[in-house]
């Protein structure tokens, strides 16, 4: 006899077989997408550094966010199966600021949806590692 007032059971399969993820890319896209999200918060507490500390250090600070932010971008693109041209394209956009912090967005985004997918859990800082 089964209890009427039970939850529904539903058989759930996932969309994706394990065989047929590669998760050397996965793990690319994953450490990518952390670099990204770090660079994004460096980026924003930069603002408030050019104010406070000397323009050529200020100036030095940005471009090495942007250097490491252009390195998580192409690692992303490159672990989602983006072409050539593409990484090339956001090697360059990401030395515009703001057209920067948006790519950086929208790659993330990107890379969540992949990640989930290949069953990896995402948070708010990146997607932790497999097991």
């Amino acid at each position: 006899m089964t209890n009427p007032y039970a939850a529904p059971k539903a058989l759930i399969t996932d969309s994706i077989a394990t065989d047929s993820i590669d998760y050397e890319r996965m793990d690319a896209v994953a450490s990518g997408q952390r670099i990204l999200i770090y660079t994004f918060i460096a980026a924003l507490l930069s603002g408030g550094l050019r104010a406070q500390v000397d323009p050529v250090l200020s100036l030095v600070v940005v471009l090495a966010i942007a250097a490491v932010s252009i390195y998580g971008a192409v690692r992303v693109d490159k672990g989602l199966g983006g072409s050539l041209f593409s990484r090339i394209v956001y090697a360059i956009a990401m030395l515009l600021p703001l057209v920067s912090l948006i790519i950086m967005i929208t790659l993330s985004m990107r890379a969540t949806k992949a990640l989930r997918a290949a069953g990896y859990q995402v948070g708010l800082l990146g997607a932790k590692k497999r097991s």
